[in-house]
């Protein structure tokens, strides 16, 4: 956990946001900077908004990870899961009011609209507990145009092609082993009517799903 999320409470201001932003496959934490000058209500619980709707997987870890920081620091926190229609339209309406949730869990996809509004603040590296851990191509998702680290990378995803067994042994071919292979066996799938239906008109036969690898 980083040092600025063990501020006290008294010391949190409002007008910058913290990113908790995700990396293709890696996500990434910071927390809010003191801009603003707004003093933030000490009554109320550290907030932190995820891009997700609320009860999906993503949304209930994040869950159990807001429960498990509010238990280990001290500092009460709340989850919002804002939902992935309605992030953007929502985070920009707390911006205009100057009441921006303290962490944000997004895509490294919206990292730099974040950076040139001036709603994160800059994460120190070395002061993350465990970041010599971290892979350092995780850390790259964590960076703004500037080089700075605005976020802790915090979650990744695989994706596994998966191939239909029985059109490539239809159309006697071998399991690709480089994305110009890939490539051919779309067009053989494609050209050599691996589906028996007479015609040029096949699809390429596989999918790529996607699932959570490790959070820390």
């Amino acid at each position: 956990m980083s040092k600025q999320l063990r501020k006290p409470v008294r010391t949190r201001r409002l007008g910058a946001v913290g990113a908790l932003v995700v990396a293709a496959v890696v996500t990434a934490a910071g927390c809010s900077s003191g801009s603003s000058g707004a003093e933030q209500d000490e009554s109320q619980p550290l907030e932190v908004w995820i891009r997700q709707d609320a009860g999906s997987p993503a949304a209930e870890s994040a869950e159990a990870l807001t429960k498990a920081f509010s238990e280990k620091s001290g500092i009460e926190a709340k989850l919002v899961a804002v939902g992935v229609n309605d992030f953007e339209t929502k985070l920009q309406q707390r911006t205009a009011q100057k009441d921006l949730p303290d962490i944000v869990i997004n895509d490294t996809g919206q990292l730099g609209n974040l950076v040139t509004q001036g709603l994160v603040r800059e994460v120190d590296r070395e002061g993350v507990a465990g970041s010599g851990d971290i892979a350092d191509r995780a850390w790259e998702a964590a960076q703004g145009y500037d080089g700075k680290y605005y976020g802790v990378p915090f979650n990744s995803q695989a994706f596994a092609l998966l191939i239909r067994k029985d059109w490539r042994e239809r159309v006697n071919a071998q399991l690709p082993s480089s994305w110009d292979e890939l490539i051919q066996l779309a067009v053989t799938f494609t050209n050599n009517d691996p589906d028996g239906n007479g015609k040029n008109d096949t699809p390429p036969a596989w999918s790529c799903p996607a699932a959570p690898l490790a959070a820390i």
